[in-house]
């Protein structure tokens, strides 16, 4: 690449850190509100993580080395956050999926290649909240969520079951595009609200 190509190319990137700036600025808002709403009726916040990548390498490990990937830079580019409630027998489990671009594919074992995603207008960007349901005290998430993934038209709304050790764990999923959570009453009625009255069922 020459200086002449180069130049506007990195003017570029800083206005996209600019740009991700603003957006993770949203992210956060969007998920403490949510985050207050939540523990408002009981549940306590678990943990969060990136889903397309690794955690970063930790300080005293280069984290430029060939084996990983540049894609590790970009932990919230698909980031999760979990919470969690058990009382009187019965558990719940929600997650939050932030997914800033539904095009990201990946083809093989390698890193994933930008040039083969999806055309970038033709994507979105999602928040898909996972509600999660058992009446016992003592939940494997972890497996239900495996088992999950074999029934057939799981990412639909649902609800589905699945039972794990002769317990019935109940899914729903709501799929919600971001661009169209431009307000508050738009991020209470179309995400926090179907949680709160889910929180409430018996």
């Amino acid at each position: 690449m020459q200086p002449e190509d180069l130049a506007p190319a990195l003017a570029d990137v800083r206005r996209a850190y600019r740009l991700l700036q603003v957006y993770h600025r949203r992210v956060c808002d969007l998920l403490q509100t949510f985050d207050e709403a939540v523990t408002a009726q009981g549940l306590a916040f678990v943990d969060w993580g990136p889903l397309n990548v690794y955690r970063l390498p930790k300080r005293r490990k280069p984290f430029f080395r060939p084996e990983i990937w540049a894609w590790d830079l970009t932990p919230a580019y698909q980031v999760r956050c979990t919470w969690e409630q058990s009382t009187k027998g019965h558990a719940r489990c929600v997650i939050v999926e932030v997914i800033a671009d539904t095009g990201y594919t990946t083809v093989n074992d390698g890193e994933p290649d930008p040039a083969t995603f999806q055309d970038e207008s033709a994507s979105a960007t999602e928040i898909h909240v996972g509600l999660w349901s058992a009446h016992t005290k003592r939940v494997d998430w972890k497996a239900a969520q495996t088992l999950l993934k074999s029934v057939q038209g799981w990412e639909q709304g649902g609800p589905h079951l699945v039972s794990v050790g002769g317990i019935q764990h109940a899914y729903e999923r709501l799929r919600l595009d971001m661009a169209a959570l431009t307000t508050m009453d738009a991020v209470r009625q179309q995400m926090i609200t179907p949680v709160t009255d889910w929180l409430r069922r018996p």
